[in-house]
């Protein structure tokens, strides 16, 4: 039975480039199609990116960059530190869509040979649509869940309705034109398949840690731990009210401070902005780079991830890597287990605020080496080898 050839389509960053690289070591990448300059052929500056550093293995024979898209994600990432968070919604559909627009082109063409497409949820319309007239299987990642969850975490007041719309038809659609659904844990799997897609053929891989992340147990003896760490865009959905009322309950049973760095994105959200920029125990640092966050995480004693509704919450992962335990939702996925944080239920800000004195006071067991532990089952290697599956059903079709 001969090997898949896969098109992987990602306009944006994220985990892309882990994925292409393991790919291409296996010997199944034709091509990778990015809003991104990878491979060896990028600036010196670039190359210093996690995100291009994962693809120095990748040549750059293999990866197709599309700069029309490119050059609106730039904008649209321009528009949101300047706190046009409408704008940058906008920017980034239109970005999304001229990006699937042209890897269909290509995909029509016929120049690759390639018997898989693997899109990307969001940028996968048109190329799912040329992946059927070409026969080819199509594989979508269902990466997130959060259009499907508007009036939970507010995302109507933060981005036009007519837009999120125009989304929530064009990611359903998508789901429709899919041979294969790849989540990143059961919990998008089951909202899947009970909401959105029933009867469809699922592959559960979990993401992996990407490069920064490599799990480096030698730093946990040399540490000095204090506070909490949450990363993650500065919004409702992510849970920040119950982290704010949290924080409130030990307040009021008379806890000392415990200060909590927030790290990420700010929302449209002017009261909940001022609230956490108002709140003594907080100190709200925004946006930073990888480096940053990595740093902060083998700093703190705990990550908070309080999400409402999530899809895998990657930063959990990545702050076990650091060996530092994880305090989330039971809307976020299932990496948390005995020994590496707790999960408290969705909205719940007493348990929340339990398990943080739990953590603080060392009446919740946890040690760095069970986070280490666990953050080792989530590889890309791993995420790779359960795609087996999915591309699969075209190794079989074509035996």
């Amino acid at each position: 039975m001969s090997s898949p050839r896969v098109i992987l389509s990602h306009p944006r960053t994220q985990h892309a480039g882990d994925v292409a690289r393991v790919l291409h070591a296996r010997g199944w990448l034709v091509e990778f199609h990015s809003g991104y300059r990878y491979g060896t052929g990028a600036p010196a500056w670039a190359r210093a990116d996690r995100h291009r550093r994962a693809l120095l293995a990748v040549p750059d024979s293999a990866v197709r960059r599309h700069w029309s898209s490119a050059a609106l994600s730039l904008t649209a990432r321009l528009a949101a530190r300047l706190g046009r968070q409408r704008l940058a919604f906008v920017l980034e559909v239109n970005a999304a869509a001229l990006f699937d627009r042209a890897v269909a082109r290509r995909i029509a063409r016929g120049d690759a040979n390639a018997s898989v497409v693997h899109a990307y949820q969001g940028a996968a319309l048109k190329t799912l649509r040329a992946a059927v007239r070409a026969g080819k299987l199509g594989v979508l990642e269902v990466t997130s869940m959060h259009h499907h969850a508007r009036r939970v975490g507010g995302y109507d007041a933060l981005y036009p309705a007519r837009v999120l719309d125009r989304v929530t038809r064009r990611i359903s659609s998508e789901l429709g034109l899919a041979d294969v659904l790849v989540v990143p844990s059961p919990h998008v799997a089951a909202a899947v398949l009970g909401r959105l897609a029933p009867g469809a053929r699922i592959v559960v891989a979990p993401y992996g840690v990407g490069v920064e992340f490599e799990v480096d147990g030698s730093r946990h003896g040399r540490l000095r731990r204090r506070g909490l760490v949450y990363v993650g865009s500065l919004t409702s959905l992510k849970g920040l009210w119950v982290l704010v009322e949290a924080l409130d309950v030990l307040a009021a049973e008379g806890h000392a401070p415990v200060p909590v760095i927030l790290l990420g994105r700010e929302g449209r959200e002017p009261e909940l902005d001022r609230v956490l920029r108002g709140h003594p125990w907080i100190e709200v640092r925004g946006q930073v780079d990888q480096e940053a966050v990595r740093d902060a995480m083998y700093s703190a004693q705990g990550l908070l991830f309080p999400s409402l509704g999530d899809s895998f919450g990657r930063v959990q992962v990545e702050a076990l890597a650091c060996g530092t335990p994880v305090l989330a939702s039971d809307a976020s996925g299932s990496v948390v287990r005995d020994g590496c944080g707790a999960v408290h239920p969705a909205g719940d800000a007493r348990s929340l605020a339990s398990h943080i004195r739990g953590l603080l006071d060392g009446s919740l067991h946890t040690s760095a080496a069970a986070c280490t532990q666990r953050a080792r089952d989530f590889t890309w290697e791993r995420f790779v080898e359960e795609l087996r599956p999915a591309y699969g059903h075209v190794l079989q079709r074509d035996a």
